[in-house]
């Protein structure tokens, strides 16, 4: 009996050994996961601003607030414009001012908390201004806003030299948070 016993211990110890042995030879898998429930999303401090009373032909530049990435990932924004209507006529939003056409640029000032307007260059660097066109795109200084990050906004119109209407025309500025 003592030699089947010392047998099986024998025989135990080696299939032990040779889990050990077999273990030397590992193999990995490489696993992914997306991240779900990612929100992005942007806020203007302000709902509503006004420019007043601007002359054809005439620029005029306006603090609109703080922005923020109030999602809860990072985020680049996107902007884009309409048209401007009294109710009854319009202006067309583009780049070039002309006869019932009128212009706007968005800009970001620098670090003092808005309190600097923007130099109106979209060639300077760092490029902080842009033009606002009918087609969502990309703003070239808002680039992956951490969540919770926030930028001082600027908007900078520009008069059509001529108007059909002589009432008060109101626009629309989206900005649009999108995944970087």
């Amino acid at each position: 009996m003592k030699k089947i016993f010392s047998l099986m211990l024998v025989l135990g110890l080696m299939v032990g050994v040779l889990s050990i042995v077999h273990a030397a030879n590992p193999d990995d898998i490489e696993l992914t996961v997306t991240v779900g429930g990612a929100t992005y999303s942007v806020d203007i401090a302000s709902a509503s601003q006004t420019f007043g009373t601007v002359n054809l032909g005439d620029q005029s530049s306006l603090y609109i607030g703080t922005a923020a990435n109030d999602g809860n990932v990072p985020s680049d924004w996107e902007v884009k414009g309409v048209d401007a209507s009294d109710g009854g006529n319009s202006w067309t939003l583009a780049e070039e001012v002309t006869d019932d056409t009128y212009g706007v640029m968005i800009g970001t000032s620098p670090a003092d908390g808005g309190a600097s307007e923007p130099t109106w260059d979209p060639g300077a660097s760092p490029q902080l201004v842009s033009s606002i066109t009918t087609s969502q795109a990309e703003m070239p200084y808002a680039n992956a806003i951490p969540f919770s990050g926030s930028c001082a906004l600027w908007l900078r119109l520009s008069m059509p030299t001529t108007s059909i209407g002589a009432g008060t025309y109101t626009f629309t500025v989206s900005l649009y948070a999108v995944a970087p």
